[in-house]
């Protein structure tokens, strides 16, 4: 009786699979979801700040996905736990992203000064100066979206000053400082557009090298500092392997639930001070 109770649960499942792939695939469902969604999608985009109902949905979507997977494996507690702490993740998933779209902008930072001032230096300055920079080959592509989208929208009627300001702020603190602050100045007061950013170009590509030789010198003990920092979790995971139930009954009882607790205090610690040691640069903003 129960294999055929089996199989007749397995079908229902295959089959209430089907109804739903087919209800996501109608365009009306599609229309919601992207309605829904888009806020999520773009959230942190080209560094823009989030906004406080994409902030609320992509919390909502952590919650909902972590609790409801959790209690499908039979750990309905330890789903309300991970739901609890979606506002944190989403918290981490929006300056993940910033960060990795300011640290594209740090790196292309270079090869825009250069393209810029060469336009520069063959005639084009302002806004036409910028916008041949973007289609430049030895700009990333990164870069090149953000200089095609700025000199665009001056050509819209923003003022070249404004997009420049508000460029540097999304980027963050760093070379695009000394970049905009040249444009400016040139602009005020004139100059050799072409030679300065010559200047500051050099100055990016000499700390972008310094920084890899850093970070290859210190290859080794990041990693060995990441196997120790894994070798806890490793150890949990085999041993569960092993011997079922093994965790459960750790967190059942207070004393080793209290251990364990501060075993994973003392891990997110360990965590936050080897990424501090390891750091190569100043402070990030």
């Amino acid at each position: 009786m129960n294999p055929l109770l089996a199989g007749a649960g397995g079908a229902c499942a295959a089959l209430a699979a089907a109804e739903v792939v087919a209800l996501l695939a109608r365009p009306a469902t599609v229309a919601v979801l992207s309605a829904m969604l888009g806020p999520v999608a773009v959230i942190a985009q080209r560094g823009r700040a989030a906004t406080h109902q994409a902030r609320l949905l992509l919390g909502a979507l952590v919650a909902s996905t972590g609790f409801l997977l959790l209690a499908l494996v039979g750990h309905p507690w330890l789903g309300l736990a991970v739901a609890a702490s979606a506002p944190a993740g989403a918290t981490f998933v929006i300056r993940f992203r910033l960060a990795r779209w300011r640290s594209q902008m740090r790196s292309g930072a270079a090869g825009a000064a250069l393209a810029i001032g060469e336009a520069s230096a063959s005639g084009l300055g302002g806004v036409a100066g910028i916008e041949r920079a973007a289609f430049d080959g030895a700009v990333p592509a990164t870069v090149a979206t953000e200089l095609q989208d700025l000199a665009t929208r001056c050509r819209l009627g923003l003022s070249l000053e404004d997009g420049l300001q508000e460029l540097r702020r999304r980027a963050g603190a760093g070379p695009w400082d000394a970049i905009v602050a040249a444009l400016l100045v040139q602009r005020s007061v004139g100059g050799d557009l072409s030679k300065i950013l010559g200047g500051i170009a050099s100055g990016l590509e000499a700390s972008v090298r310094a920084r890899a030789e850093a970070r290859s010198l210190s290859a080794q003990a990041r990693l060995t500092a990441r196997i120790v920092i894994a070798m806890p979790l490793v150890g949990v995971a085999l041993g569960e392997i092993a011997s079922p139930g093994t965790l459960g009954r750790i967190v059942a009882s207070p004393v080793p639930r209290a251990l364990a607790a501060s075993a994973v205090v003392l891990q997110l610690l360990a965590v936050v001070a080897v990424r501090r040691a390891a750091r190569v640069g100043g402070p990030r903003r």
